[in-house]
């Protein structure tokens, strides 16, 4: 993986996973329902895309197991549910040092969590969750070293900023009124059947997003591609990646910073309107762009 895991949406596909791909008892018992609605909705937007990310690549890589996993964790943060990162123990990692740094990892995860740093540092936060169940799994595979100690780089470096002691500093005069913080904003284009080409009625909207990502500082974009369950899986997922490229390309072109531009192609995965497989929806055929600011 190259980029930086609650649990899966039901007890059913817990038990799916364990035994059609052969999971440890731990590992499917940590993949609990977890029903409780998040009050830290920048929090769980952030983690949604990261985990959505995520689940793309291991799709890529051909791990089932790690891709319905990741997707189900990116799908309840995007219901605005509570999503734990992954208990240690829920991977088998051979290595002791491995396994001794998850589990400090976790405890300060943990800590972090019931903080006040959902709502402090979402993203951060989200970095820092994401790249601590990248570790695990990355760990348990145990043969990319690289990409282990890149996950756990990113979790340090995200808790570090997490923990970082506040600056005292004299205070300023009274305001009459507070400036209300900048949130996280998302918009929505879509596109006509079988077409990643970008249509007249989505350029306003693009222009939307690009006038909302040049008036913050250190902006980011998020973009998620999506298609509706006409066509085979595998076929969506490369046409919701030319569908998120398309919008990736004209914000870039148009004064957004590529950097801090991340993608992910999620095909059928997440649908906005449930349909049964083969139907064709309008409103599925989509990307999501988030906009929001470290």
């Amino acid at each position: 993986m190259t980029s930086m895991t609650t649990k899966l949406a039901s007890g059913a596909v817990a038990a799916a996973l364990t035994l059609g791909l052969g999971m440890s008892g731990a590992y499917a018992a940590a993949h609990a329902a977890t029903p409780a609605m998040s009050v830290h909705k920048n929090f769980s937007s952030a983690l949604a895309s990261r985990y959505s990310s995520m689940a793309a690549e291991e799709r890529l890589e051909n791990d089932e197991a790690d891709h319905a996993h990741f997707s189900a964790k990116a799908a309840m943060a995007n219901k605005g549910l509570v999503v734990a990162p992954d208990s240690p123990t829920s991977r088998q990692i051979e290595d002791a040092s491995h396994r001794a740094f998850a589990t400090s990892a976790h405890a300060q995860l943990l800590t972090a969590l019931g903080g006040d740093a959902p709502s402090k540092h979402p993203l951060v936060l989200a970095d820092a969750q994401t790249s601590y169940d990248c570790y695990l799994q990355e760990a348990e595979e145990g043969y990319q070293l690289l990409y282990v100690q890149r996950c756990r780089t990113t979790f340090e470096t995200a808790m570090a900023t997490i923990n970082k002691p506040t600056q005292v500093v004299a205070p300023k005069p009274a305001v009459t009124a507070a400036a209300k913080p900048i949130q996280n904003i998302s918009f929505t284009v879509y596109f006509d059947f079988d077409s990643a080409a970008l249509t007249q009625e989505a350029q306003p909207t693009l222009q939307q997003a690009i006038a909302e990502f040049k008036r913050r500082s250190n902006a980011r974009v998020d973009i998620a591609g999506h298609a509706d369950r006409a066509g085979s899986t595998e076929y969506n997922r490369a046409l919701s990646k030319r569908r998120a490229d398309a919008v990736a390309n004209a914000l870039s072109g148009s004064g957004v910073t590529s950097s801090r531009i991340s993608e992910a192609a999620l095909g059928e995965l997440v649908t906005d309107v449930p349909t049964e497989d083969g139907v064709r929806e309008p409103l599925n055929r989509r990307v999501v762009i988030v906009v929001s600011s470290e």
